[in-house]
């Protein structure tokens, strides 16, 4: 819903204004074109739930994290 796309927005916002690593999973596979969604590539038919593929970037992008810590 609209309401709950707006509390995930506020919710990402202070994250990566807490100045703390984290895995930005919107920066990663979310779709830049529509904030709401995950790229074509990473998603299901639904366009909410991650594949495989998209897992799998995630935990690249942990992996990268981690070892800057």
């Amino acid at each position: 819903t609209p309401a709950h796309y707006e509390q995930r927005v506020r919710l990402n916002r202070f994250i990566r204004e807490s100045g703390r690593p984290f895995v930005d999973r919107d920066a990663v596979v979310g779709d830049p074109a529509d904030p709401r969604h995950l790229l074509a590539e990473f998603s299901h038919p639904d366009r909410i739930h991650l594949t495989r593929a998209a897992h799998a970037r995630v935990a690249e992008e942990a992996i990268r994290v981690f070892k800057s810590l």
